[in-house]
């Protein structure tokens, strides 16, 4: 009623709310599920109601008829969209999708979807990613972009998805998303670790479309943030595009600010200053480029440069700032004492401003005196007098004059600890490291030790390695045992990929210790021979040191092993190996471990089987490794020994096998039956592959070589496989010819029959079963089993196969075992009645009745009843009439003697006899050939041909009542009433 209601409300008063609450209710009341679910999904659509239409669809595909796929597949994509267009059902929804085209592709209706998703949860990593992929798929350029610019304003989105999204927009010729989509990536370096490091493309393209638009300023502040991520040379020519770009808006600072941001990175680099300073100069401010050129000198690394900046720095100061032009000339000349110009300069000033420093001549003058004696000790101690005084104005001239005094006293260790304080490390790297290594020389024991450090320190920063390694060797030398100097020489030789080196101290090291200390030295200096020199032998050299100090380090003896073959000495570690074996020594697993290890060096193909020896013993210690002993039974397999050892290729099946490589056991069958075509072992194998892998044809196939392969009991297993392959494959029959081939030969095989008995069946075979039941009594021991086998011949011959002399054999065998058995009796009086032998068949009941002895049963019934037929069939209607009213009095349910009785009786014109026969047959439950109403009719006939109208009406209702649709009962109580 619910659901009429609802029908009535959708589709004659259009109300989809009330139409969707009656189907709902007619639902809860066990409604008829799929009309209702699809009601349901109609109204809740139009009433608004996504929820109830997805629960119903939910259903509707869940119990969709396969039959239907088309519907089914609307219905999916139908629940997807819904769901991903409800907030709470989007991972459902994408879940759904997925079946969907799983089921038939269809990508602008998931696309559609995944938009609405993304419109509903924005920025929904899932919905994105989907649509990306769904994109993808419809290889449909706009889609993707769309895609790839919504996943792009998603947090977490990566440069390379921006990327692709601005090359698709490119290609689309959308200039604003494509600005967009840069500015996006922009803001993604921006948030991440990198900075602007991986953004440098977009603001280059930013600044391309900046500068194309006419927006100068905006194309220059794209550039300097460039500037300040990109690579050095690339940042160069970046600032010299910024700076160019400015000239054209008339911005001196703009220009400038480009090389600024360079020089936060690197004061020092030369190519930066020389644009910048000439830009300085561009502007006509002559204190800002004062003070540049000076931030220029403090930061130049390049003497004649600096010299360069110094000179031009004096000339801006000489008229206003003497004292700092001074100073600057000063410096010069530190650097330049050959410089003329600038000594002139300097002595004008100082003559000028009357600043001498006496003193400073006098010690001068003392020191020029001191080496015109060459008195050592003069010049040492004015040296380090006259450094002291001028080291804190002028430390260059210290360092000049503590220099000229080394050349007299090269090993004071006072004079070479103050110019190596005066050594800045920016300024003098050569000569600091020039100095501690004297130093170092000079040093022994602890004092050796921060001094080598140092130098090692100063060469690393000059990458002199050499010089580095030579100042911790001699650190060593002078302090033996420091384990600071020890392990930073170590790891300079690593960092530096010094390995000749590194192995040389180690095993230098592995040499003169002893116990754990030993071997671990010993086995890394074996490592670095070995894996970064190829230098086996020595690396064996190594660990055969090691495992003296460490005999039964088994890990040890199998790197030694593996180094030995490496080194082209296989016997020697296969008999090291063996020998371990041999002693019993560590674990099961340890054992498998040095069974594989031999293996694995005996892979030359005359050693194969010694290597699938020790696989197959391992093997049977751990099942694990039983694709190593696979790897090595297929390469013996392609060996010349190896591609005829059929016992070999059954192992590599089992192993595959083993494995659950099915594909590749039964290609390996294939590729044996090359060369053995044969090999019946070999084809029962493969049958029971393709019998696994259900392909029933080619098991059909292999079971057919197999039988005329094979001889006695296996011949008819085959023949059995024959039979069960095609039933799998779905044409039982066709296994005829092999199982009667085959049972012609062995007719005792009780399977054999019971197959082809099947088969006969099926196919209606009738004559064929008939025999096969001959046979089957042929060879029953048993004369049960012989009697019911010769009844069923004679049966099939005589009702199957209509072959009623085929019948009369067997069923006068059956006889004659059981004379007694009425059945049999009556199939043979059938039989040879059926072959027109109408007086054997009398002679036989004859005598077959004579044994009753007129007992009354119903095979007795049924043998008097042929009886009547014979009679019958000779034109005696007075015998057969007798014959069958015996039938019927022997057996008073004998439907078909009573029918003809009747017959027969009518037309003998003896009424009587026929109204007994008749009655006989309205008593009986279902009588046939004649029913219980017609047998009423029939009486009712005889009562009004002898004149008994009431009599014939009321056997006339009888047949009416017993069946009122009878048309002859019907017309003859017509013809009665009238």
């Amino acid at each position: 009623m619910y659901f009429a209601l609802g029908d009535l409300a959708e589709n004659d008063l259009r109300d989809a709310a009330r139409a969707l609450d009656a189907y709902t209710r007619a639902e809860s009341l066990g409604a008829e599920q799929i009309p209702v679910w699809r009601a349901i999904d109609r109204v809740a659509g139009a009433a608004s109601e996504p929820a109830a239409q997805i629960r119903v669809l939910r259903q509707l595909v869940f119990a969709a008829d396969p039959a239907e796929p088309a519907a089914l597949t609307e219905d999916v994509y139908r629940l997807a969209e819904l769901e991903l267009s409800s907030p709470g059902d989007i991972a459902a929804g994408l879940g759904t999708l997925d079946w969907a085209m799983s089921r038939e592709i269809r990508h602008d209706r998931a696309a559609a979807m995944l938009q609405r998703a993304a419109d509903v949860a924005p920025g929904e990593a899932s919905v994105l990613a989907a649509y990306e992929r769904v994109a993808r798929a419809a290889e449909d350029p706009a889609m993707l972009l769309d895609a790839l610019e919504r996943a792009a304003q998603a947090p977490g989105a990566t440069m390379d998805l921006v990327r692709e999204a601005v090359d698709l927009a490119t290609a689309a010729k959308d200039q604003a998303r494509v600005q967009s989509l840069l500015e996006r990536a922009v803001a993604i370096a921006e948030s991440a670790d990198t900075a602007l490091g991986e953004a440098v493309w977009a603001l280059l393209a930013l600044a391309d479309i900046h500068e194309r638009s006419g927006a100068l300023a905006e194309a220059v502040s794209c550039l300097t943030r460039a500037v300040q991520a990109a690579e050095r040379d690339e940042a160069l020519r970046h600032a010299e595009r910024a700076a160019n770009l400015a000239r054209k808006i008339g911005d001196a600072d703009l220009a400038a600010g480009a090389y600024e941001r360079l020089l936060v990175r690197d004061p020092n680099d030369r190519d930066v200053w020389t644009p910048l300073l000439a830009i300085y100069r561009e502007k006509g401010d002559r204190d800002a480029l004062e003070q540049k050129l000076r931030e220029a000198i403090e930061h130049a690394f390049d003497v004649a440069f600096r010299i360069q900046l110094r000179r031009e720095r004096a000339a801006l100061l000489i008229d206003t700032r003497w004292e700092d032009a001074a100073m600057e000339l000063s410096e010069l000349l530190n650097e330049d004492e050959d410089d003329t110009a600038a000594a002139l300069q300097l002595t004008q000033l100082y003559e000028r401003n009357g600043r001498h420093d006496a003193l400073a001549d006098l010690l001068d003058r003392r020191l020029s005196g001191a080496r015109a004696r060459n008195d050592v000790a003069a010049i040492l101690a004015l040296s380090l007098q006259l450094g002291a005084l001028v080291a804190g104005e002028t430390p260059d001239r210290a360092i000049e004059v503590y220099r000229s005094a080394l050349a007299t006293s090269p090993e004071s260790t006072p004079l070479l600890t103050r110019l190596l304080a005066l050594y800045t490390p920016e300024d003098h790297p050569d000569d600091r490291a020039d100095i501690l290594e004297r130093l170092l020389a000079l040093s022994q024991g602890a004092d050796a030790v921060p001094r080598a450090l140092a130098l090692a320190d100063l060469r690393e920063k000059m990458e002199d390695d050499e010089g580095a390694a030579r100042a911790l060797n001699r650190g060593l030398e002078a302090a033996p045992g420091n384990r600071e100097i020890r392990d930073r020489l170590a790891a300079l030789y690593k960092n530096r990929e010094m390995w000749p080196e590194l192995a040389d101290m180690l095993a230098r090291e592995g040499r003169e210790a002893s116990g754990p200390n030993a071997v671990a030295s010993l086995r890394e200096a074996a490592a670095i021979y070995l894996d970064k020199l190829d230098r086996a032998s020595e690396a064996a050299d190594m660990l055969l040191h090691a495992s003296a100090h460490a005999p039964d380090d088994l890990a040890l003896l199998v790197d030694l092993s593996r180094c030995l073959a490496r080194a082209g000495r296989e016997n020697e570690a296969r008999e090291r190996v063996g020998a371990a074996l041999q002693a019993g020594i560590g674990t099961r697993a340890d054992r498998v471990a040095l069974l594989r290890l031999r293996a694995e060096m005996s892979s030359e193909p005359d050693q194969l089987p010694n290597a699938i020896a020790d696989l197959e013993l391992a093997y049977t210690l751990d099942s694990q490794i039983a694709a190593d002993l696979m790897d090595a039974l297929e390469r013996y397999r392609g060996t010349a020994s190896g591609s005829a050892d059929r016992a070999a290729w059954m192992r590599l099946f089992d192993v595959y096998f083993s494995l659950s490589r099915y594909e590749s056991a039964r290609d390996l069958l294939g590729d044996w039956f090359a060369q053995e075509p044969n090999d019946v072992g070999a084809l029962r194998l493969a049958a029971f592959m393709d019998a696994l892998a259900g392909k029933w044809d080619q098991v059909v196939e292999l079971c057919d070589r197999i039988v005329g392969a094979e001889e006695g009991e296996a011949r008819i297993h085959a023949a059995l496989l024959v039979a069960d392959a095609s039933t799998q494959a779905g044409y039982p029959a066709e296994a005829r010819g092999v199982l009667e081939a085959v049972f012609r030969d062995n007719p005792g095989s009780a399977a054999l029959r019971e197959n082809l008995r099947r088969i006969y069946e099926v196919t209606e075979a009738h004559r064929e079963l008939a025999e096969l039941a001959l046979t089957e009594a042929e060879q029953a021991s048993d004369a049960t089993e012989r009697f019911n086998a010769l009844r069923r011949a004679g049966q099939l011959f005589l009702e199957s196969a209509n072959e009623p002399e085929s019948a009369i054999s067997p069923l006068q065998m059956a006889c004659e075992m059981r004379p007694r058995d009425g059945d049999v009796a009556v199939m043979l009086a059938d039989a040879l009645i059926g072959a027109n032998r109408l007086q054997e068949a009398a002679n036989f009941l004859d005598t077959a009745l004579g044994a009753q002895k007129g007992r009354r049963s119903r095979e007795v019934s049924l043998m008097q009843q042929r009886m009547a037929a014979i009679a019958g069939a000779v034109g005696d209607r007075a015998n057969e009439a007798g014959w069958l009213n015996a039938a019927l009095d022997s057996d008073a349910q004998n439907s078909e003697a009573a029918a003809r009785l009747a017959d027969v009786a009518t037309e003998l014109g003896q009424l009587d006899v026929a109204i007994k026969a008749l009655k006989a047959i309205a008593m009986m439950k279902n009588p046939r050939p004649i029913t219980r109403a017609m047998a009423y009719v029939r009486q009712a006939i005889i009562a009004q041909h002898q004149g008994d109208v009431r009599k014939a009406v009321l056997l006339a209702r009888k047949a009416q009542t017993e069946d009122p649709s009878l048309e002859e009962a019907a017309s003859l109580l017509a013809e009665l009433s009238g």
